[in-house]
């Protein structure tokens, strides 16, 4: 990282602003005497979002009633404390800016005084905690701000500038090299820049001094957050966040932080922008199973291994969309997604404050529009992942997710993966949905290739080679990916030796005959080593000769697979036991071959909810490309990395 200087920031002044379809919203800002500050509350809060919940406290909404509950259950508890009473400061603090009623904001100072403390430090697991529980303390310093005493606003800012001091290096050299300090990509760094909103917050009220962030901490931790923003993650968004999708995976992405951090800058008039907030919607939209209540699941998916949507989804479309004024196409559609997947039951800690996010940011009166206007493909082109689907509105709707791309810390070691959704439920992901822990990223227990004992490695090369320009048509679908390098440091050199010096895979999909083609081109250094394939479902897949069939563990929908090359290609099962417990969780064909460095391997997956498959198909193998003829139809592969798919 470059040479970084920090001091006071430029003095808020009135902005009228408008970012785009998801973020038209214009907010007016008092300026105070002198280029001061904005006047409390100046983080994630308005003049015009206090209105708002003055009239949904008026009204007597459901969303009010739930938080004003909460919050009455929090004074009921007078000046008595236990641990998780934090987490209800988002709802008290709410109470207390729609209505004004004193006892909201005592009892908000009674849970800041015995919560932010020095014991509380937050070091525990690498500071994992600064992403909940900072956005809590400064919140209900910020919103409860009037209500709250001298003292009590004293300490809240001291101990926000405290924890911001620990958590970067450039205020603590101790933690230089820290787990995520400089990793922009990783869902650590993103809770590190909840120091910014904290800043925002304790400016005027902190009494600290910090060996290198000096007199005036909040200034710069402001600064410093503003640095980091431009420096690091405006770059990121450009490149490896292009598309709004996290290498990391999708049950560890930080999308929510994204937009916690804008939002917090956006409110206190220093605006920041960036398009990833309007591609993560998109992205969110598209990676959403058909019903609603799955996501794809790429990477490690702990909490839910099948992938369901979580709170942490909502979240992030909620902080994604502004939370009134909103206006677009793109924002009718998220409101719609809002609706189809529901106030989500899952969620990890209270702290994620759902109730109080409901209320502030979702808007009743935004009207919704249907998805049927979306393409029905996506291309978050910086992690690498590709979707189609067939229909917005068909529930038999099949889905194909496929990556190749590069590898995070919790993404799982799956370049040139290929996952088949239909009807209600995967029909050939991952072992690792069917596991007990969620965090199974081996290779062996995706549809992917492993060498030996050899699979893919964690930063291995980074992963595999990033999808360009898919072709997409109502006949033909295609999409390829190079994961050579996914084997090991790099170009294919894992433990000291190289494996795989070629892995090319395209998948052409025929929406119209709901048939997949898959060609693989490999060479490994050894031809000693097997090379083995695999399909995964959760119960025993059948097999017969080169043929098998998949299906969904409802068993309503299936895929039938042939293998048409190499001829001598051996077809079996394998059972896995993953995860706590004891048992079979799930099980793979295995597509086996040895002794060659060099194969070419065609298979072809015709899903249906029919007994048995319609088509015969049959393939033919040249030095440049397969031939595939199913369906009446011919799907010509060539066998190089930028020569498009064609039917003839």
């Amino acid at each position: 990282m470059g040479a970084e200087s920090y001091g006071p920031a430029a003095p808020a002044q009135a902005v009228s602003l408008s970012a785009g379809a998801v973020r038209a919203v214009t907010v007016t800002y008092r300026v105070l005497p002198n280029g001061g500050i904005p006047a409390h509350p100046r983080v994630w809060m308005t003049p015009e979002r206090v209105s708002r919940l003055a009239a949904q406290a008026t009204a007597g909404s459901p969303r009010w009633l739930k938080v004003k509950s909460t919050a009455e259950a929090q004074v009921a508890k007078g000046n008595g404390y236990s641990s998780g009473d934090a987490s209800r400061l988002p709802d008290l603090c709410l109470a207390y800016l729609a209505t004004r009623d004193a006892r909201y904001a005592q009892r908000a100072g009674v849970v800041l005084t015995a919560y932010a403390v020095e014991t509380n430090d937050l070091k525990y697991d690498s500071g994992y905690g600064v992403r909940f529980m900072l956005p809590l303390v400064t919140l209900g310093l910020d919103w409860c701000y009037v209500g709250l005493t001298v003292a009590q606003r004293q300490q809240a800012a001291t101990w926000l500038m405290n924890r911001a001091d620990w958590t970067w290096p450039q205020s603590n050299p101790a933690r230089q090299g820290g787990w995520g300090t400089n990793a922009v990509d990783n869902n650590y760094w993103w809770g590190f820049m909840m120091t910014g909103p904290a800043a925002l917050a304790a400016a005027g009220d902190d009494i600290g001094t910090g060996a290198l962030s000096g007199a005036d901490r909040p200034a710069f931790h402001r600064q410093l957050a503003l640095t980091k923003w431009n420096n690091q993650a405006a770059p990121f968004f450009a490149t490896a966040g292009a598309g709004g999708a996290w290498a990391e995976g999708t049950n560890y992405e930080s999308t929510w932080r994204v937009g916690s951090f804008a939002d917090a800058f956006l409110t206190y008039g220093t605006p920041v922008s960036s398009p990833f907030l309007e591609a993560s919607l998109r992205w969110r939209i598209h990676s959403t199973m058909p019903g609603g209540r799955y996501k794809v699941p790429f990477g490690d998916q702990p909490r839910e291994s099948s992938a369901s949507t979580f709170s942490y989804d909502r979240l992030a479309a909620l902080y994604a969309i502004p939370p009134a004024n909103a206006g677009g196409t793109l924002v009718g559609q998220a409101y719609t997604w809002l609706n189809l997947i529901d106030q989500v039951p899952y969620s990890e800690f209270n702290e994620t404050a759902t109730l109080a996010d409901e209320l502030l940011r979702f808007d009743p009166a935004q009207p919704a529009i249907p998805l049927t206007s979306l393409p029905k493909d996506y291309l978050a082109s910086g992690a690498g992942f590709f979707l189609y689907r067939q229909s917005w509105t068909d529930p038999a709707s099949t889905v194909m997710a496929f990556e190749s791309g590069p590898t995070g810390d919790h993404g799982a070691r799956d370049a040139n993966g290929l996952m088949i959704w239909k009807g209600s439920f995967w029909i050939s992901a991952t072992s690792n949905i069917y596991s007990r822990s969620g965090i199974e990223g081996a290779t062996t227990n995706y549809n992917n290739l492993t060498v030996g004992t050899f699979g893919q490695v964690l930063y291995g090369g980074n992963g595999g080679s990033i999808p360009v320009a898919p072709q997409v048509s109502d006949a033909l679908v295609a999409v390829r990916g190079q994961a050579k390098n996914g084997y090991g440091y790099p170009n294919g050199v894992s433990y000291g030796r190289t494996v795989v010096s070629d892995y090319l895979r395209t998948v052409a999909y025929l929406p119209q005959e709901d048939v997949f083609v898959v060609v693989d081109r490999v060479t490994i250094v050894n031809p000693l080593l097997p090379k083995v394939w695999r399909w995964h479902m959760r119960d025993v897949p059948q097999v017969s000769g080169n043929t098998f069939r998949l299906q969904s563990q409802s068993g309503d929908f299936r895929c039938f697979g042939s293998v048409l090359t190499p001829s001598d290609v051996v077809l079996g099962t394998q059972s896995y036991a993953l995860g706590n417990g004891a048992g079979v969780s799930s099980n793979a064909v295995t597509v086996t071959m040895t002794g060659r460095a060099s194969d070419v391997v065609v298979t072809v997956l015709q899903c249906t909810a029919a007994q048995s498959a319609p088509y015969t198909p049959t393939a033919a193998v040249t030095p440049t490309e397969a031939t595939v003829t199913v369906a009446g139809k011919r799907v010509v592969v060539p066998l190089s990395e930028t020569s498009l798919v064609r039917i003839e």
